[in-house]
């Protein structure tokens, strides 16, 4: 009986712990969720949403972003790059922070806000395909941008370091 009893409470405490365990891992998995979608919930479309959908969007005192991301070809006189652009709305992002340095190969520091118009963010290795320095105009399609910062991190970015381009931001 007595190894019977000490099995049976070794039983309930394997289980009582993996319980636990999952609870706590399905616990992170949501903040880390919510921080890599940038929000509570994503919305895309290959088109631009109806004026109505944004409508609703302000009536209900939602916070809300617009992202539009393509590749495009960067230039600087002398060299050019496929980049993966990042066109992103005032209140980017959401949740989370942007980090972003005026110098290579330094990790960056927290910025609330996205860039401002008619500048740009680039990160370290697009800036060193290019040639470019922080002040240097870059070329973005028909749009000459201004370099005002080395992009070090996206909250909503999934990979770092393996990505097909550079992110332009």
């Amino acid at each position: 009986i007595r190894i019977l009893v000490t099995a049976v409470l070794c039983a309930v405490i394997c289980v009582t712990t993996i319980a636990f365990a999952i609870d706590a891992i399905r616990n992170r998995l949501e903040i880390v969720s919510t921080a890599l979608l940038g929000g509570d919930r994503v919305i895309t479309a290959a088109e631009p949403f109806s004026l109505q959908l944004i409508d609703i969007a302000k009536q209900e005192k939602l916070q809300y972003t617009e992202i539009i991301s393509f590749y495009s070809m960067l230039s600087t006189k002398d060299e050019f790059l496929l980049a993966a652009v990042k066109a992103v709305g005032d209140n980017y992002p959401l949740i989370g922070k942007l980090k972003a340095s005026k110098q290579l190969n330094t990790p960056g520091i927290a910025i609330l806000k996205p860039p401002e118009p008619g500048t740009l963010w680039l990160e370290s290795r697009a800036v060193i395909q290019l040639r470019a320095n922080i002040g240097d105009n870059i070329q973005v399609d028909d749009a000459e941008l201004k370099l005002t910062s080395i992009l070090t991190s996206e909250p909503d970015r999934v990979a770092d370091g393996f990505t097909f381009a550079p992110r332009a931001l």
